[in-house]
């Protein structure tokens, strides 16, 4: 009996010291997987440190070299810009040379010749004459429309109406012709700067005004023709011809 008892407090005994065992275990299985997970999370914040020290050194690199490249590409641009106006303001300086030596020369032979100091008169006087007829149309349109003021009773009020209404179709014609005049030419010199003005209507220009020149009398004898009218239709037979041609090849190109 009494070696049952001893063996009993024996295992008991032994029991006791596992579970001392176990939850010694298990302090040292809890302090340890602490420590895992602070590792873990220093390990996470140094890496996510890291990663974003590494992210802001990038950015600010991309940013320096975007900088450095578009103020390269404006520096290179402006010089670009700046020479390409250069060669154009001295291409423009020889071209207008060249027209205004073209024209002193040319039209210092024309003049010596009496068919086109004539016709130069003629056709100045031409233009004079219309100018002339317009007007008068314009003061006939005037005069014919102001008659309405003729069906008041009273003459003083009559009049005042009538050379009011008179001046102001008068204007308004000559204002609107002028105007249309003024745009058209405006319009025509502008695509003519734009397009057409280079060597090839210089050339035209000057060609135009030498064949007049040595050929004045022959032309006067095939075809009774003002020759300045001659000259103004020519040119704007060239430009025009030669609109036509670009609008073909710009359609051609585009389709």
């Amino acid at each position: 009996m009494e070696e049952a008892l001893k063996l009993q407090r024996e295992s008991e005994d032994k029991v006791s010291a596992c579970n001392r065992q176990a939850e010694i275990l298990a302090a040292r299985e809890s302090k340890i997987c602490n420590l895992e997970e602070n590792l873990d999370r220093e390990i996470k914040n140094k890496a996510e440190n890291m990663i974003k020290s590494d992210r802001q050194r990038l950015e600010w690199e991309y940013k320096e070299y975007k900088r450095k490249a578009s103020q390269e590409y404006k520096e290179k641009t402006s010089a670009i810009i700046k020479k390409y106006d250069t060669m154009t303001k001295t291409y423009y300086v020889e071209l207008i040379s060249l027209v205004m030596f073209s024209l002193i020369a040319t039209l210092s032979q024309v003049w010596k010749e009496p068919v086109i100091t004539e016709d130069t008169a003629n056709f100045f006087s031409g233009l004079w004459s219309i100018l002339v007829t317009g007007y008068g149309l314009t003061e006939y349109a005037g005069r014919s429309i102001a008659g309405v003021a003729e069906a008041i009773d009273n003459p003083t009020a009559s009049a005042v109406l009538y050379w009011i209404i008179c001046i102001l179709v008068i204007v308004t014609i000559i204002g609107a012709v002028g105007a249309g005049i003024v745009y058209v030419s405006y319009r025509y010199a502008a695509y003519i700067r734009e397009h057409q003005w280079d060597r090839h209507t210089v050339i035209a220009a000057v060609a135009d005004l030498a064949v007049t020149m040595f050929l004045a009398g022959e032309i006067r004898s095939v075809v009774p023709v003002n020759l300045i009218l001659m000259q103004v239709l020519l040119f704007l037979g060239y430009s025009g011809a030669r609109a036509w041609i670009q609008h073909s090849r710009a359609e051609r190109l585009y389709f």
